[in-house]
């Protein structure tokens, strides 16, 4: 593994740069992020540490899903009128 761009990393997790930005803490930016040229680029211990916040985010949002029965909220025309 190499060092990837915001872009590159947001891609390869399946979530928004904006997703990202929005986890970055500035100690983490600070350790973490270089700029190369006008982009940039995050170590691979950022990429994982990275990772790491995403993959706990995620299982959190699966244990919290309702469960829900489509059956009884979809009503036909003919009901309605």
């Amino acid at each position: 593994m190499a060092e990837k761009t915001i872009k590159e990393l947001a891609d390869e997790i399946g979530v928004s740069k904006t997703a990202i930005h929005k986890k970055v803490t500035p100690d983490m930016r600070n350790k973490f992020f270089s700029k190369i040229g006008n982009k940039f680029v995050i170590s691979e211990e950022g990429q994982e540490a990275i990772k790491s916040t995403f993959i706990v985010s995620f299982s959190e949002t699966e244990n919290q899903k309702p469960e829900t029965d489509n059956s009884t909220t979809k009503e036909t025309k003919s009901e309605n009128t």
